[in-house]
């Protein structure tokens, strides 16, 4: 009876702490909702350096990863170089110390052969003063679709909310360009061991009762 109950609170605390576990801070990284007045996605901004004609930016429907719309945007050349990026700024104390994975589907297409896929995630104080960033990373090439891209990130001290940015971005080439489909982008804290051990304890909680049921 002791154990019942013990096995019964462990799972009723990781019912409690689940919704944490996969807790997205970015939001709309589904890119399913519109932005008022604008063809592009809502709580992202955009910024970028046009070569010579304007980057373009558009909530899109033809190839969603998952949903009904993705996040397409496309930096442009006509013999200057191009850069267009899509950011997010998370809200005051949306993150903390600890580890958080960043999980995004891209497809990328190039025209020319100048064209580079770049993400990085910027880390800010509470005051809004950069901290560190994780550096410039490559965006999967993948023209036939989707692909998926992870990043591990350790959270540095003091960090009290982030810039999650992707640039699509071609050399000073003449009529080149890139364009990236982003969808389903998260950013969430990965669970300490601790509350996996619980995850654990649950599940064996679940399970006990079926066997003595048996």
């Amino acid at each position: 009876m002791k154990q019942g109950l013990i096995l019964s609170a462990a799972a009723a605390l990781v019912c409690a702490a689940a919704p944490t576990f996969a807790q997205n801070v970015l939001i709309n990284g589904d890119m399913e909702t519109g932005q008022a007045n604008s063809p592009f996605v809502a709580n992202w901004l955009v910024n970028g350096v046009a070569g010579g004609t304007t980057n373009t930016y558009a909530q899109d429907s033809t190839m969603p990863h998952g949903g009904q719309f993705d996040a397409q945007f496309t930096g442009a050349s006509q013999g200057g170089g191009a850069n267009a990026a899509l950011f997010q700024i998370t809200g005051p104390g949306s993150v903390s110390g600890g580890n958080y994975t960043l999980n995004f589907w891209a497809k990328t297409t190039f025209v020319g052969p100048s064209g580079v896929g770049f993400y990085q995630v910027i880390f800010f104080n509470q005051a809004n003063g950069v901290i560190n960033s994780t550096g410039i990373q490559n965006i999967t090439n993948s023209p036939a679709g989707y692909t998926l891209n992870t990043l591990n990130i350790a959270m540095p001290a003091g960090t009290d909310h982030v810039q999650v940015e992707f640039d699509a971005i071609v050399g000073a080439i003449n009529g080149s360009s890139t364009t990236i489909n982003l969808d389903d982008v998260s950013l969430a804290p990965v669970p300490e061991p601790t509350s996996l051990a619980l995850l654990a304890i649950g599940g064996g909680g679940a399970l006990a009762p079926r066997r003595r049921r048996q």
